[in-house]
């Protein structure tokens, strides 16, 4: 995945984002990164503004469903 020009993969938006490792991202981190797809030159996963934080939101309450219910709850 391109998440702008030339940071290609989860490990090098992590680095350019966060200036982190992709492993030590924390969970908001990994979803503001989640958030900012499919348009990453529009959107931003270090600063982001209103869309991008709601965006997240949802992608973290999304990912706790699958922590505490499992990928059945999430797919129908």
């Amino acid at each position: 995945i391109e998440w702008g020009p030339g940071i290609y993969g989860v490990e090098a938006a992590a680095q350019k984002n966060f200036g982190v490792p992709a492993k030590s991202l924390t969970q908001a981190q990994a979803n503001r990164l989640a958030a900012i797809l499919p348009s990453p030159l529009k959107w931003r996963a270090a600063k982001p503004g209103p869309y991008v934080k709601k965006r997240s939101g949802r992608i973290g309450k999304a990912a706790g469903t699958v922590r505490r219910e499992g990928m059945a709850a999430c797919v129908l």
